[in-house]
């Protein structure tokens, strides 16, 4: 699925905390990729991170975190097979109605972000509720855009879509994973079922 402008009319806020590196407690600098800087304006990127709960102590902890920019998103968007790409998109457009929902979510103002990533866009299951969830949005410069993004994704949802992918997508997955965020068993599960900007 291709997010990239997609629904912008123009409404954005400055980058809100929950879109921080958790490493610096602040906005990303760089692409994961290939290291351009991100911080100027006309600079579009897209940003995920993934996020475990702790049921009953009211704690988080991040997985994983990056910052990509639209080149190198577009670069690895189209290393999915068209058969991963088929089956995304066809689960996507079975299970949810992003014009309605960004509709809904406008009546609401553009000023809290948290009505965007507080529930899974796909079963509507709070953040809260889930052991993991995935949230990912697109930014530019030192502000995050409103256009179907952000949204939030529970780790359920993403085993079913991880069900949908090619031996060849998860090939590319493995090589993603091992370039940027090591063999850590934890966090090579969650990529194995895709990160979102592979969605």
């Amino acid at each position: 699925m291709d997010w990239s402008d997609y629904f912008y009319t123009g409404e954005y806020i400055e980058i809100p905390h929950q879109f921080y590196s958790d490493l610096t407690e602040k906005p990303f600098t760089h692409c994961i990729e290939c290291g351009q800087p991100l911080g100027e304006p006309g600079i579009q990127y897209i940003i995920e991170k993934a996020i475990k709960n702790y049921p009953g102590q009211q704690m988080t902890d991040t997985l994983f975190e990056y910052a990509m920019c639209l080149d190198c998103y577009w670069e690895m968007a189209q290393s999915l097979s068209q058969l991963s790409q088929e089956r995304i998109a066809a689960y996507f457009e079975q299970r949810v109605d992003l014009v309605l929902r960004r509709q809904q979510l406008a009546q609401l103002g553009f000023e809290r972000i948290e009505p965007w990533i507080s529930n899974c866009v796909i079963t509507g299951k709070p953040a809260s509720e889930t052991s993991e969830y995935q949230i990912i949005g697109q930014f530019d410069g030192p502000h995050l855009l409103y256009t179907y993004l952000p949204f939030m994704i529970s780790g359920d949802v993403m085993e079913d879509v991880a069900k949908l992918l090619s031996a060849e997508t998860r090939r590319e997955l493995d090589n993603f994973g091992e370039r940027h965020f090591g063999p850590p068993p934890e966090v090579k599960k969650i990529l194995n079922r895709g990160p979102l900007v592979m969605i």
